[in-house]
């Protein structure tokens, strides 16, 4: 944040900028700040929508004037321009400003997002994709399995049920054994087992009626094409946290986010005064329900590492309740984003100790159902790769 602040006044440095043919007069945003030399007012420079403008100027360089792509993927190169507009977008909320103008911002950042991933992009499998197109993809994959079914018949039971009986008697003894109760040896039994077990559209080529047999091999040659597409689709996404990013704009466009934000923020500022504290109580309560309902419309918004900025203030809530000997609620509604950080598991753990009540586990360690967990104890416990830091950071790690 202070390097934020001096770069919007740094006019020598903004001078160079401009010499390299970028116009600082697109990186402003209506905001003024006090130059520390003249102590004029001047219109602040965004430091993320100057790096939006270089990332557009290479761009241009790539597409018009036929320069390769050097240092990173096609993936991430393409990402930068919009993920600095969504990096903007969020530092313009922790400058102070809520409503209309980062709202109009997200608005932006959510249409070049989506432009993004209209864009053409190579993949390691040898074809192009676009990262809109997942949902898409799978859609005709649902709509081809079950053309495929109404063709066969109802025999996706029968083909499990003969790859089952291909199995080895340990193997089949595991997978009837409750999870909980396997041992190492059998988990891994399982877990080997479920490629076995997979019925793909190519098992039903042998129940296709003899004159059906063509159009099923055009069906199943549909799926496998568009399972492949929608696995490259989907490894690709998750470099650049592809969904969460484009949820995340989805989301803070909204004026119900914006009011949230903007609640939490008065809050933690009014807690500074004990005048306040009643007044920043009340705050922080009625942000939390705002955040409730928006984590309900969009769950991946609290697995993100950006959230703990959410959770430390749910602490400072939890220590002003304390000046005001007030206890933390049994029932706190923003509980499912606690039980997904570390210190907020550590905050309801403190809680139902006070209460007479045991530890808090992380959501992921829960049992799973024994009849469709194949993982073995390892993978169990390994965590899914989350959503970004910042989202420059999270391109940065990825880069080849």
């Amino acid at each position: 944040m202070q390097f934020r602040r001096l770069y919007a006044v740094d006019h020598d440095f903004h001078d160079v900028i401009r010499k390299h043919g970028i116009n600082l007069d697109e990186a402003t945003t209506g905001l003024t700040v006090e130059d520390p030399k003249t102590h004029q007012r001047t219109s602040a420079i965004d430091n993320w929508l100057t790096a939006r403008l270089w990332y557009d100027k290479a761009v241009d360089a790539v597409t018009y004037s036929g320069k390769p792509i050097r240092g990173r993927s096609p993936l991430l190169f393409y990402s930068g321009a919009p993920m600095s507009r969504i990096n903007g977008s969020a530092a313009m909320q922790k400058d102070g400003r809520f409503f209309e103008a980062p709202r109009l911002s997200w608005e932006r950042a959510l249409a070049e997002w989506t432009s993004y991933g209209n864009r053409e992009l190579p993949t390691s499998a040898g074809f192009n994709i676009r990262l809109n197109d997942q949902e898409a993809a799978d859609a005709r994959i649902t709509q081809a399995q079950a053309e495929l079914e109404k063709i066969c018949g109802n025999v996706k039971e029968k083909i499990l049920a003969q790859k089952r009986e291909s199995l080895s008697a340990e193997t089949k003894a595991a997978l009837d054994k409750p999870v909980e109760q396997r041992t190492e040896a059998e988990h891994m039994l399982v877990y080997n087992a479920a490629g076995a077990l997979n019925v793909a559209a190519r098992d039903y080529l042998d129940y296709a009626p003899r004159e059906q047999r063509r159009r099923v091999q055009q069906v199943i040659d549909q799926i496998e094409e568009d399972q492949l597409t929608s696995m490259q689709i989907g490894l690709n996404r998750r470099i650049v946290n592809f969904e969460y990013w484009r949820t995340r704009c989805q989301a803070e466009k909204t004026e119900e986010i914006q009011q949230a934000h903007f609640d939490v923020y008065e809050a933690d500022r009014m807690k500074a005064d004990v005048a306040k504290w009643d007044e920043a109580k009340q705050k922080y309560e009625e942000a939390w329900g705002l955040y409730a309902k928006i984590f309900e419309k969009h769950p991946a918004l609290m697995i993100n590492a950006e959230a703990q900025d959410l959770v430390d203030s749910v602490l400072k809530y939890r220590d002003l309740l304390g000046q005001l000997d007030e206890p933390f609620p049994a029932k706190f509604v923003l509980e499912p984003l606690l039980k997904e950080h570390d210190k907020g598991r550590q905050l309801l753990d403190q809680v139902k100790v006070l209460q007479g009540g045991g530890e808090t586990k992380p959501e992921g360690n829960k049992p799973a159902d024994p009849k469709t967990d194949e993982t073995p104890p390892a993978a169990k416990t390994a965590p899914e790769p989350k959503a970004g830091k910042s989202a420059d950071e999270a391109a940065k790690a990825k880069t080849p």
